[in-house]
């Protein structure tokens, strides 16, 4: 695959086929060029979401603040940069926050990024729940082992056995 450069809105660098991600003068390694598309996937939803003014749902949603959007670019660093995770569904809320969610046949898991807090849940099928919070500047790459381990666990390859038999020769 080539690499090639794009140049989004603001001052954040792509740069695909190489594996990195450079914001400002900060450069961020990412795994492989998937994890590059995931992370590209949602900063350029996270980008979209600055461009809402007042009253953007017709229900008086609040504007989504600059500091909560730099939250959110951080986390889509810490969280897909590098785990192999899928691209979460993306939404804006009314109260100016932006959700992050992932689903699979074990459960589903949101992340939840405001301009000083996050709030994050995992509940899988079976019942168990995992929660955790925090400052919502410094979301943990843990966050990221959790939702994998638990959503999107790698599968172990099934051994092929195989019997073969030759006639005995008399």
């Amino acid at each position: 695959m080539s690499s090639s450069t794009v140049l989004p809105q603001g001052e954040a660098k792509y740069s695909f086929g190489t594996g990195s991600v450079v914001q400002g003068s900060r450069a961020y390694r990412t795994t492989t060029q998937m994890n590059s598309f995931e992370l590209q996937f949602a900063r350029d939803a996270i980008d979209e979401y600055g461009e809402f003014e007042n009253d953007w749902d017709g229900y008086g949603a609040k504007p989504i603040d600059p500091i909560t959007l730099s939250n959110a670019h951080a986390a889509a660093l810490a969280l897909l940069s590098s785990w192999e995770l899928p691209a979460p569904d993306l939404t804006p809320n009314s109260n100016g926050t932006i959700s992050f969610e992932w689903e699979s046949a074990a459960g589903f898991a949101h992340l939840e990024i405001g301009k000083s807090r996050y709030a994050f849940f995992i509940k899988l099928e079976s019942g168990d729940r995992f929660v955790r919070d925090g400052e919502a500047s410094s979301v943990e790459s843990l966050l990221a082992k959790l939702i994998q381990s638990a959503l999107f666990p790698k599968r172990q390859p099934t051994p092929t056995l195989s019997n073969v038999s030759y006639p005995q020769a008399a």
